[in-house]
């Protein structure tokens, strides 16, 4: 039976109003400012320095989401035919975010069991956020040079990281992969709880819809399951975003699909049916926490996938 490909659907459904809609308020994940001198430096945006301009001429790739198998398989077609310099996991980036979080609680932590004439008192906390960001742009910078670069960083950290990305490099890209919670809590490697991860991908996914507003044209949302099950069609929507040329795009549709049959030979399914223990006592709570996200992406709760569609999702890669 013909059905509508997930990854059109969920292209339309996050492109066709980029640019319509106000952004939103900053979402809940950001922490409030401390009081006195220690505002949040996750929030502030400081001014790209003169002599880091390079930065400003760099156009890096970064792919985020929840598909940590898709995303290390797209990266590494990615690197080989786009032109992109890299590696098929970054990981390093996180550690920004949790460098201006840990000057933040210092300050917080400080600044309360600090006397009148401390030391502390008289220090701005923001002054810690241009040269740890400097540090970060310059660490890529000697690691790629010059050439465009892409930076694979799964999960919600990588989320968070967008709006501090986009004032280190105002060229930057985001390539978002959805998918639902159930095979991303099947593809975590982490030893969280089943409830943990779970509200974990409920606030990414909300971020993202928060985020990718502010975003405009210079992200793209794509579906694990649809780029797995059409590389070809995957590929084509790539390069559009990324504006290759007919050889590299024509090299990535092929490289994409051959990496998806090499997959195939695993036996894994393309996509759960259900997580274990969302049959016990607590998956009552747990769909009541994935539920909005799962009706905002237009996903499904059984093997169809996606709302709506025919589409069986237990197909074999």
């Amino acid at each position: 039976m013909a059905h509508k490909s997930p990854l059109s659907r969920l292209s339309r459904l996050f492109r066709g109003s980029a640019g319509q809609e106000q952004p939103p308020a900053d979402t809940p994940d950001e922490a409030p400012p401390a009081p006195g001198p220690a505002p949040d430096a996750e929030t502030q945006a400081v001014p790209l320095p003169s002599r880091r301009r390079v930065a400003a001429l760099v156009a890096p790739v970064f792919v985020i989401g929840y598909a940590p198998d898709a995303a290390t398989l797209l990266t590494r077609c990615l690197i080989a035919h786009a032109g992109l310099a890299g590696h098929e996991q970054g990981m390093l980036l996180p550690l920004l975010l949790q460098l201006h979080r840990t000057v933040t609680q210092f300050f917080r932590t400080g600044l309360a069991a600090a006397g009148p004439d401390a030391l502390i008192r008289h220090v701005d906390a923001q002054a810690f956020t241009p040269p740890i960001r400097r540090m970060f742009i310059d660490i890529m910078a000697a690691h790629h040079g010059s050439a465009d670069w892409i930076d694979n960083t799964q999960g919600l950290a990588g989320i968070q990281l967008v709006p501090m990305l986009g004032t280190l490099w105002p060229r930057a890209r985001f390539i978002f992969l959805a998918s639902r919670v159930f095979e991303t809590i099947a593809a975590s490697p982490q030893p969280a709880s089943l409830r943990e991860q779970t509200v974990a991908w409920a606030r990414g996914m909300q971020q993202w819809q928060d985020t990718r507003r502010k975003l405009a044209q210079s992200c793209v949302t794509l579906d694990r399951h649809e780029l797995l099950s059409d590389p070809h069609a995957a590929a084509a929507e790539l390069a559009s975003f990324l504006q290759l040329d007919a050889s590299q795009a024509a090299a990535l549709s092929s490289a994409l699909s051959d990496a998806v049959q090499a997959v195939r030979g695993t036996g894994r399914p393309l996509a759960a049916s259900a997580c274990t223990g969302w049959d016990g006592p607590d998956g009552e709570a747990l769909r009541a926490a994935s539920a909005p996200m799962m009706a905002a992406y237009g996903y499904s709760w059984d093997e169809t996938y996606m709302a709506g569609t025919a589409t069986r999702a237990e197909t074999a890669v």
